[in-house]
């Protein structure tokens, strides 16, 4: 290709700068201009005796006289010669790649296309000389590393997995190589104890002897093997609980019944729980059970004659008389007729009790009201007392 180019050469000719419409001067050309090389181009020169592929007979240097050439042979033969070193390209870099491997789904400059996969030029794999957990990495994706640049850091230690313990437990470490051998003691321990984070109860407020209340005993952790026994006690015997309870293995709260008896006033209880040398307590209220009210009053017989005959009279509570028992006051509308004594008490635990009603001789029948009253609530019935 190299002859091609050396063969057309490029000689410019005084005539080249005239326009067509001026005539040359005279003895300015040598040889025949037509008028079509007469336009404003340089006047290329071959050797007479080259073939289109720049094939000569003679040297270079040694080329024999000149011919003229229009700009349309010109324009011709440059083509041609652009077109065979294209080809001639081509082919060469086919050749390097055959698979095309050098271009990936793109046009090349001689108009050619190859598809094919885009491969590094080198590829370089790290592996490490012994296993381990990687601890660091100290370079980023993208980054250019230096010949003998730490890339990461491995931690090499073996965990030495253990089991739960009852109590501190001594254990020997051996390690051998090369018929040599040594070792290292580890002691085992159990988990610390846990402690008692809370203790709640529920509920807070309740009546001796008829109502108890739970309460729940919470660890800070799970118990040990064999569980967590947990001390109770009570500042008042108005509520008794066990002695101790236990949280079972594993298990970080437990639950227990807190007993109560009859009081006759409000009583306020302590109740504490003890373990791992912690203690925490919760207050309870033990009350009196609400006082029963008079649910009624009944008079047997009704109907007497008065000074021979006196009627029995019971009254009845709601419910059963707090301890102390329960004093129920009495009255008689027509005390002349029919009398009562002012009060009557029922016995603790009791519900009920009788009283008589003492009647007088009158001169005419006539009637009394006898009342019975105890906390807050009244109840009556009526006597008849008769001539």
């Amino acid at each position: 290709m190299n002859e091609i180019f050396e063969a057309l050469t490029v000689a410019r000719h005084p005539a080249v700068d005239r326009l067509k419409s001026l005539s040359p001067a005279p003895g300015e050309l040598q040889g025949e201009l037509t008028d079509e090389c007469s336009e404003v181009l340089p006047l290329v020169v071959a050797p007479s005796d080259t073939d289109l592929f720049g094939r000569f007979k003679g040297h270079a240097a040694q080329l024999p006289g000149k011919v003229g050439l229009s700009h349309k042979k010109i324009r011709n033969y440059l083509i041609l010669a652009f077109f065979v070193t294209g080809l001639v390209l081509a082919g060469t870099n086919h050749a390097f790649h055959p698979n095309g491997s050098a271009f990936a789904n793109s046009h090349s400059i001689y108009g050619a296309a190859f598809e094919g996969t885009v491969r590094p030029a080198s590829e370089v794999r790290i592996t490490a000389e012994s296993t381990g957990t990687v601890s660091n990495i100290s370079v980023k994706v993208g980054e250019t590393v230096q010949k003998g640049q730490q890339l990461l850091s491995m931690d090499d230690r073996e965990a030495i997995n253990t089991s739960l313990v009852a109590a501190s437990t001594p254990v020997t470490i051996s390690a051998s190589y090369g018929g040599a051998s040594t070792s290292a003691s580890l002691t085992v321990m159990p988990p610390p104890l846990p402690t008692v984070s809370s203790l709640t109860l529920s509920p807070t407020n309740v009546t001796g002897a008829t109502q108890s209340s739970t309460g729940t005993v919470t660890l800070s952790r799970p118990a040990s093997t064999g569980g967590a026994p947990v001390t109770l006690s009570s500042s008042n015997a108005a509520a008794s609980v066990p002695s101790s309870v236990t949280v079972p293995a594993g298990g970080s709260s437990v639950t227990f019944a807190i007993r109560t008896s009859a009081v006759a006033a409000s009583t306020p209880v302590i109740i504490s729980a003890s373990y791992g040398g912690v203690s925490t307590s919760a207050p309870l209220t033990v009350m009196p059970p609400p006082l029963p009210t008079v649910s009624s009053l009944t008079l047997s017989p009704a109907s007497v004659v008065g000074g021979v005959q006196s009627p029995t009279a019971t009254v009845t509570l709601s419910g059963p008389a707090p301890a102390g028992g329960a004093q129920v006051m009495l009255s008689s509308s027509n005390a002349a007729a029919a009398s009562v004594s002012s009060s009557v008490t029922i016995p603790a635990g009791s519900n009920s009790a009788t009283f008589p009603v003492n009647t007088s001789v009158v001169l005419i029948s006539t009637s009394a009201t006898i009342s019975a009253s105890y906390n807050s609530t009244t109840q009556t019935a009526s006597l008849a007392v008769l001539l």
